[in-house]
């Protein structure tokens, strides 16, 4: 998936970088948009957030209705981005979600 800031539209993004005392530097899990400056720690999912929302029910008549379904395509977006973020940026096979769900006790 290649990324575009939902917010400005960017299409590039890096790794935040914390300097510690001393002057060393050290990568954290918080990336940002190039654009915008916007944080997000998963650039697929953060780049998928518009698709996500248009996805969403426009009205529940009750709590039930399809938020279930919702909720369940996030969390799966979310644990393939995070899958492929462990893997160095090599998509996600569903087998290495599974791995990752259950090493975290998901």
């Amino acid at each position: 998936m290649s990324f575009k800031c939902p917010t400005c539209g960017c299409l590039f993004y890096d790794q935040f970088i914390a300097r510690r005392k001393g002057g060393k530097s050290q990568r954290t899990e918080l990336h940002f948009c190039m654009g915008c400056t916007t944080v997000f720690l998963e650039p697929d999912l953060f780049s998928a957030a518009p698709e996500l929302k248009s996805a969403a029910p426009v009205k529940l008549p009750d709590m039930q209705g399809d938020i279930g379904t919702l909720q369940r395509e996030i969390a799966t977006r979310y644990w393939s981005a995070r899958a492929t973020r462990e893997r160095g940026g090599v998509p996600a096979r569903k087998e290495d979600v599974v791995r990752l769900r259950s090493s975290l006790g998901e």
